[in-house]
């Protein structure tokens, strides 16, 4: 997305907040949606939803800037199934579950680090940055194997707009472009590999489908953040746009009343309205908020970076 039709994609933005805010009124969907309890307590469902959204869709696990050097590794564990994110010699990331392919022991503990290597605690079965089995010990008194046949399991992985997104079903193809579409380019907009990474939380929670209720509508924002944010938004008044799977929608600060229509609508260096806008971004288990915040949820947890 070049600046300037960045530029003109935030004026209509502020156009159409400027709308809500004079006559009172919000984005709306089409009519009412109930939404049955089973949908948050079935255990069928939910185990369906595991299986059918989180193990087979693209997760955005980890910010590029985690591993910004070729031998950078970031060791996690998502639903139970343990992986190694790894930056080759090339630049490129791979994803491999964390497991020797002798006895299943783990090759390193959840965290960061930067490993030549991955050699497994149990009986030394070494792996480099590609998961290439390169060496074992004993060799000569374990017997014949094929290395080829003993490389990492390898999980579907890929770079983009600074995150790195994983398919946790090695089977199951990505084609992450396509997956992405438009929204790609609003997730440029972000600049993700120029930020710094302050901060990680891991918060306990109702899991994904609460935490995304929330960030769904401003209805609650005056009342719930009436004490913090709230005192500086309008609340209950949203636009929302939607890119496929993902969505954005701005929440906006109360100096939107000081804007006239008759004046015109000036852009920060940034691409933000002056009236300020604060965006956020949902992808299944991604969130953004305004710049300075991006978290992650899952079906029972969610984090803050």
């Amino acid at each position: 997305m070049t600046t300037e039709s960045r530029h003109d994609e935030m004026l209509g933005l502020a156009a159409r907040a400027l709308e809500h805010f004079e006559h009172q009124t919000t984005d709306l969907a089409p009519d009412i949606m109930q939404q049955p309890i089973a949908a948050y307590i079935d255990k069928t469902r939910y185990q369906a939803e595991r299986e059918g959204i989180f193990k087979q869709l693209p997760l955005a696990l980890a910010l590029s800037i985690e591993l910004p050097k070729p031998g950078d590794y970031k060791a996690m564990t998502v639903l139970e199934t343990p992986i190694i994110l790894s930056r080759n010699q090339d630049g490129q990331v791979k994803c491999f579950l964390n497991a020797c392919r002798h006895r299943g022991s783990r090759l390193c503990d959840d965290g960061c680090g930067a490993a030549r290597v991955f050699s497994c605690p149990y009986h030394a079965w070494t792996y480099d940055r590609d998961g290439a089995l390169i060496g074992r010990y004993g060799a000569e008194t374990f017997g014949e194997v094929d290395p080829a046949d003993f490389h990492l399991t390898e999980l579907p992985c890929a770079e983009r707009c600074g995150l790195i997104w994983v398919t946790l079903t090695p089977s199951q193809p990505m084609d992450i472009d396509a997956w992405l579409g438009e929204f790609a380019a609003e997730l440029d907009t972000l600049a993700l590999a120029d930020w710094h990474l302050h901060e990680v939380r891991v918060l306990d929670g109702p899991g994904w489908k609460v935490t995304m209720d929330g960030y769904l509508e401003a209805y609650h924002h005056n009342l719930v953040h009436g004490a913090t944010v709230g005192q500086h938004t309008v609340g209950n008044l949203l636009v929302l746009d939607t890119y496929g799977p993902p969505s954005t929608f701005n929440l906006w600060s109360q100096d939107l009343g000081r804007v006239k229509r008759a004046s015109p609508i000036r852009l920060g260096a940034r691409g933000t309205h002056k009236a300020d806008s604060f965006l956020f971004s949902e992808f299944i288990n991604l969130w953004d908020s305004g710049g300075s915040l991006l978290g992650e949820s899952g079906p029972t947890r969610a984090g803050c970076q």
